[in-house]
């Protein structure tokens, strides 16, 4: 006598598979949207400081000019530790 299933019964093996890969969707899914979550925080930060150092109405070609050029100062070097130094005193 075999093991029959109904028209509309799965093997258990089979749904359990598919109880696994819903699962595995769903976190999927949670961890993604809380990377999107950290990054959409991430930019709101970086706009706020463009903001804090009074640059909300510059051109935006010239502030990414600016970003680019301070991009190339390796940690460390006096430029880059003067620059810190101005960014310290302008969060007090």
């Amino acid at each position: 006598m075999s093991a029959g299933f109904g028209p509309l019964q799965q093997p258990p093996l089979l749904r359990r598979i598919e109880q696994q890969i819903t699962a595995l969707t769903l976190k999927r899914y949670a961890i993604m949207d809380e990377a999107r979550k950290k990054d959409a925080r991430q930019k709101i930060q970086l706009g706020g400081l463009v903001v804090k150092a009074g640059l909300r109405e510059a051109d935006k070609a010239f502030i990414l000019g600016v970003l680019i050029e301070a991009a190339k100062f390796s940690s460390g070097t006096p430029e880059y530790e003067r620059l810190a130094k101005i960014g310290r005193e302008g969060m007090k």
